[in-house]
């Protein structure tokens, strides 16, 4: 429940505006997914021409007005004429930036397609590091105040003496602390990062799934022979791992300290400390 309210507090209003910019760019995103075939480069081609050439007509438009060949009205009227928006053209040559990305990254020998960076770049891009660091460190903060106490509750009620008397019963019990403790770390996991991922997706959707995990020039470690979408489950079940692995940790040390203070502390210092120095520290 303080978790849930955590995350409600935190996430209730965040919302991400598309700009102009990213608009131009998922524009051109749509048109562009999937292999960089003669028809896209001839779509790429007529569209530098047409940047090419209102960028002439400015030009003459500003040599001939600060000439005094034309009037104000008819130079303003003139420039509003020209098919030219600042905005597209910075798309379009983030745009052109990427396709030579991914030919780089064919010509290496290994697939690439073109596909919409900017859902993913909110994951996995050098501007979304601060914010995975908060979602890990709820993660293990909330981990932490519910395993650290298990040492303590199982010493004061004495349950360790009751589990003793039974070998076949200390295991059955164990094995369902690790199956309880596993499922808290799942949990908590999705948790963590859902409400992100839903409002990422709600704003941008996530294109392009069935297409080669390094056309996200993100994540360029990943290996390359899963798709998208494989490349994500891949991901979360790592999270996963993570956080049943820290939960298994936290057990350990409330085992060996029945004092929950002292467990939450170590807890707290262990995996949450490292993480605020980061996040204090990180730009993004």
């Amino acid at each position: 429940k303080l978790f849930l309210c955590l995350q409600f507090v935190t996430y209730k209003n965040i919302t991400y505006h598309i700009f102009s910019e990213d608009y131009y760019y998922g524009y051109y995103s749509q048109i562009l997914e999937g292999e960089l075939n003669a028809e896209k480069r001839a779509y790429l081609a007529s569209e530098e021409y047409r940047f090419s050439g209102a960028s002439d007509e400015m030009e003459k438009l500003n040599r001939q007005y600060e000439n005094s060949e034309i009037d104000y009205d008819f130079y303003l009227f003139s420039l509003n004429e020209i098919d030219y928006d600042p905005r597209e053209r910075t798309a379009f040559k983030r745009v052109v930036a990427q396709c030579e990305s991914i030919d780089a990254i064919n010509q290496s020998g290994i697939p690439a397609r073109f596909v919409n960076q900017t859902p993913y770049e909110l994951f996995f891009g050098s501007a979304s590091i601060k914010a995975n660091l908060g979602d890990f460190m709820k993660l293990f903060f909330v981990l932490a105040l519910t395993i650290s106490s298990c040492g303590s509750i199982e010493t004061q009620s004495q349950v360790k003496i009751l589990i003793a008397v039974s070998a076949k019963g200390k295991h059955s019990v164990n094995l369902n602390k690790m199956i309880i403790i596993a499922l808290v770390g799942l949990t908590a996991a999705a948790l963590a990062f859902a409400p992100r991922i839903v409002a990422v997706y709600n704003t941008y959707g996530f294109p392009g799934l069935n297409l080669p995990i390094r056309s996200l020039l993100s994540l360029s470690r990943v290996p390359h022979s899963l798709d998208i979408s494989r490349g994500l489950i891949f991901i979360g079940a790592s999270v996963g791992v993570i956080a049943v692995a820290s939960g298994f940790i936290m057990y350990y040390i409330s085992q060996r300290n029945p004092n929950r203070i002292i467990a939450l502390a170590l807890s707290s210092l262990i995996f949450i400390a490292p993480l605020a120095v980061c996040c204090f520290f990180t730009r993004y």
